[in-house]
């Protein structure tokens, strides 16, 4: 029932959707980012003395303006997407730098290599998980890989300091007695390799797993509105009580076939006439609280919707699946149109509108089902002679002067479902073009 249009337009429809919800995710990001820098000024201020805050102010206000100048070029004219990839580079080189330069304010400055012992490197998970909530996976496995280099840029900065000591090799390091050992690892100039490995080791691999986890999400909201969209289908043609069943259904329509079903067909009679007193707009208003009221009766009654005619509609009951009721939900749809018109017309006679006169031809039979048409465009359809002759039993109406006829093998097939088909009269059989005997009728006048 999803035409390959249809699908084309979906997709489309969900890319724009994600790269709304990725613009979204980005706001989110910079105003979380924001509170937060907002909360490290305060402890900067609280917890350091005069010099390491005049230090460490500044770098946090960067880390505002880049925040903010993303924030307020995204949704306009000069954003290009980009310019996210750019401010997390620039967010990672400076997030290096604040961790692992020293303050040039202090007075007595640690050695730089100390920048290594405090654990600082924990901030740069922090950086990483809020790439997460951009959902895109590509942005956060760039804040990976960026964070991974601008750590390892500053590795190699502190390794290659005239002072620092060096890593030594396993044997080396094992040559030394334990108190060496202690006392070559606690220099304040030593730079450890391994540790500084693993970090980024690590890095990478929670990014992974944080891309991963955005990945599936999509996944999962891909999904989810691929269902909601063939549910949406399904909601155009069966009533909202079969709906969850043939959701739930892996072959909700099955294969081609044939079965009994009951068709009907209501059209709005001297519509033509009806409409020379209006303007267009006001014929496209009637057909729609028409096709709606229609609409409603046939759902009541668990049938299909297969199609608008103008004004009138063919529906279908025993679609996609055959029941015990079809013939006698049919019948009973009828008469609730009728009935529907009916309540229509007293409202619209207090409005000083012309009422509403309609034809219900009923019939039940064998047809044939499924998808047809082409690649481009497939339809689930109802073809057969039960679809013509119940066609040509509404067209029979008026020259009746009846509302509904149903034919008798409708009314047999109703035996079982109850007194609905016991208030039609019998009427003589008549003859309908295409077929060689008259057929044999019932006809029932509203009211």
């Amino acid at each position: 029932m999803t035409t390959a249009t249809e699908a084309s337009a979906g997709g489309g429809r969900l890319a724009a959707a994600f790269a709304r919800a990725e613009q979204d995710g980005l706001r989110l990001v910079v105003r979380v980012r924001t509170a937060a820098l907002i909360a490290v000024a305060i402890w900067i201020l609280v917890s350091n003395p005069w010099f390491l805050s005049a230090y460490y102010l500044p770098l946090v206000g960067l880390f505002g303006l880049i925040g903010l100048g993303l924030y307020g070029l995204s949704g306009t004219r000069f954003y290009a997407p980009w310019m996210r990839y750019a401010a997390v580079l620039l967010d990672a080189c400076l997030i290096a730098y604040t961790l692992l330069v020293p303050p040039l304010t202090d007075l007595d400055p640690w050695p730089p290599q100390m920048a290594f012992r405090f654990g600082n490197f924990a901030y740069l998970f922090l950086l990483l998980s809020s790439l997460s909530l951009v959902y895109s996976p590509r942005l956060v496995i760039w804040g990976g890989l960026t964070l991974a280099a601008a750590w390892g840029a500053g590795t190699v900065y502190a390794m290659t300091l005239p002072d620092s000591l060096p890593q030594l090799r396993t044997d080396e390091f094992m040559a030394l007695s334990a108190p060496e050992q202690l006392a070559y690892f606690l220099q304040p100039t030593f730079v450890p390799l391994t540790p500084r490995l693993t970090e980024i080791i690590v890095l990478l691999l929670v990014t992974g797993t944080l891309a991963a986890g955005v990945w599936r999400a999509r996944r999962l909201v891909e999904n989810q509105a691929l269902a909601e969209r063939e549910r949406t289908n399904l909601a155009r043609y069966f009533a909202p009580s079969i709906v969850d069943e043939l959701a739930r259904s892996d072959e909700p329509l099955g294969a081609v076939r044939q079965q009994d079903v009951a068709v009907l067909f209501v059209d709005i009679v001297g519509f033509t006439r009806l409409c020379e007193a209006m303007t267009a707009d006001e014929v496209i208003v009637l057909l729609r609280d028409f096709h709606g009221r229609m609409e409603r009766c046939v759902f009541d009654h668990a049938g299909t919707l297969d199609k608008y005619l103008g004004d009138g509609l063919m529906a279908t009951f025993g679609t996609p699946r055959a029941g015990p009721r079809d013939a006698a939900n049919a019948i009973a749809c009828g008469k609730s149109m009728l009935a529907e018109i009916a309540a229509w017309n007293a409202e619209r006679d207090r409005l000083d509108r012309a009422p509403i006169r309609i034809g219900v031809g009923i019939h039940y039979g064998p047809v044939v089902l499924g998808d047809i048409g082409s690649a481009r465009r497939l339809e689930f359809a109802v073809v057969g002679d039960t679809v013509n002759v119940a066609s040509r039993l509404e067209a029979l109406t008026r020259d009746l002067g009846v509302d509904m006829i149903v034919s008798e093998d409708a009314a047999a097939g109703a035996a079982g479902g109850g007194e609905v088909a016991t208030d039609l009269r019998p009427a003589p059989a008549q003859p309908l073009r295409g077929r060689a005997a008259p057929l044999a009728i019932r006809t029932w006048r509203a009211g």
